[in-house]
């Protein structure tokens, strides 16, 4: 009989699903010889502890206990989902970045140490396309009045504007409601209209620094690009 107990309390030690908690079960002979198992050592009469043997219960594990409304909160995502979506906004994120490069990429004419850059005027609803000269010599915007002879100027106030060499010319003040420099749109912007003072120049105006100063640049001759600086 204390052999068949043994064997029982043996089988259902090895039974028992792993990884749960252990809990400690002694077992002792009493005066019939029968064994007997407990599960606090102080349950065992002092006169049969000489003889006791200690086995491990494994003991089911408890689960967290869940918080109201848990039921109702959605599975965390797998972590390989998260980097995929970081990865995707990276990428993202890089290709925006190579598209406002490229926007802020101008190609120009280079003609010796002229640059002339591509320039869109607007006044009321008429348009006109121009090569202007990169001129930071001149203080303000100066257009040459044949390059714009079909847009709608209101007359102006007469000045004399200086321009490259220290030369000064006779302008009238006009605005324009648009003035478009590679990624920049100008709007309301001030301009110089005046007669070139030679007939047959190459270019139909000067950007001045009144547009330059907000607006760095830096110029690959060898491409003929502008590369202005992004701004923010």
């Amino acid at each position: 009989m204390p052999v068949i107990i043994t064997a029982i309390a043996l089988v259902l030690l090895i039974i028992l699903p792993s990884g749960q908690a252990a809990a400690a079960i002694y077992s002792y002979k009493d005066a019939s010889g029968r064994t007997v198992f407990v599960d606090d050592e102080q349950k065992i009469p002092a006169q049969f502890r000489g003889n006791t043997t200690t086995l491990q219960e494994q003991l089911p594990q408890s689960e967290p206990a869940k918080q109201e409304g848990d039921e109702d909160k959605p599975a965390a995502p797998p972590a390989q989902a998260t980097v995929d979506r970081e990865s995707q906004m990276r990428a993202r994120q890089q290709v925006e970045m190579l598209d406002r490069k490229r926007a802020y990429q101008t190609p120009v004419m280079v003609r010796g140490s002229r640059v002339l850059v591509p320039v869109e005027v607007v006044v009321g609803n008429r348009t006109a396309h121009l090569m202007m000269l990169l001129d930071t010599g001149a203080a303000s915007t100066v257009v040459h009045r044949p390059a714009v002879k079909e847009l709608p100027f209101p007359s102006g106030e007469q000045i004399a504007v200086r321009v490259a060499g220290g030369r000064t010319v006779k302008s009238e003040k006009a605005i324009v409601q648009s003035l478009v420099v590679g990624p920049f749109n100008m709007k309301d912007f001030p301009v110089m209209l005046s007669s070139p003072h030679e007939p047959m120049l190459s270019y139909d105006g000067m950007l001045g620094m009144d547009f330059i100063k907000q607006h760095p640049y830096t110029i690959d001759y060898a491409n003929e690009m502008i590369h202005w600086k992004i701004q923010p």
